[in-house]
């Protein structure tokens, strides 16, 4: 039996639950789960989201204008978010 399937077995054969909770609960399980973690790309993906080269994008990182996530010494990730967030907003106000 999936997790959804017991909780909604369980709030239907809660006596104490009140119509409303009842509903409200069934109304919530029915509802898509959001994706709360954030899309990582690589370096050549940010060079190419930024029409740049890797080089220029480690120096971005050690500017502060990037954070990387490291995986491993070969192995990093940057934000999407953070990358569109520069692409839209620029260095300074002024656009990449």
């Amino acid at each position: 039996m999936q997790h959804r399937q017991i909780i909604e077995a369980a709030i239907k054969s809660d006596a104490t639950a009140t119509p409303e909770q009842v509903q409200r609960v069934l109304n919530a399980l029915k509802e898509k789960p959001t994706n709360t973690r954030p899309k990582l790309i690589s370096r050549k993906q940010t060079s190419e989201l930024l029409d740049c080269c890797v080089m220029t994008v480690k120096r971005m990182e050690k500017r502060g204008l990037l954070t990387p996530i490291r995986f491993s010494a070969r192995r990093v990730r940057i934000k999407e978010s953070q990358v569109l967030d520069l692409m839209q907003n620029g260095i300074d106000g002024e656009a990449v």
